[in-house]
């Protein structure tokens, strides 16, 4: 019958509605979430690096020095020559507790026993690598 079809169709509708609002409640309680554990997670991190920055390095370097490399050494991924500075950017990124991490200009994330590299002066240049690179002063930015 006619009726039973009209009510059948509006079941359906409200159906169809409630659903959709529920979907949208859904979606805004995930993006909501999403949002919270974003900020939540951004203030773990800043407390994690400001942890970090605290832990005492080997050859009482801190985050942050300007470093002279004693040794010359290349890789795949670039080298550094003897006298090139570069930046301590915290403890080894691998399993040597013995170790800093340094960025060097033609190699980042390098990790280096404290016997391979020296306090740089404030005037320390680095050495050309190829002989075309004039003497240069470490560009790398200091977090």
């Amino acid at each position: 019958s006619a009726q039973s079809l009209r009510d059948l169709e509006r079941c359906v509708r409200e159906c169809a509605e409630v659903q959709l609002a529920g979907q949208r409640d859904l979606e805004a309680s995930i993006r909501q979430g999403l949002v919270d554990l974003h900020g939540r997670l951004q203030e773990k991190v800043a407390a994690s690096v400001a942890d970090w920055r605290r832990v005492p390095l080997p050859g009482g370097f801190e985050v942050g020095d300007r470093v002279v490399s004693k040794i010359a050494f290349a890789f795949k991924a670039g080298a550094v020559a003897r006298g090139d500075v570069g930046v301590v950017r915290g403890p080894c990124t691998g399993e040597d507790p013995g170790r800093v991490n340094v960025d060097f200009p033609n190699l980042r994330s390098t990790n280096m026993l404290p016997s391979q590299i020296s306090a740089a002066g404030p005037s320390a240049e680095g050495t050309p690598i190829d002989g075309r690179a004039a003497p240069r002063r470490s560009t790398l930015p200091v977090d």
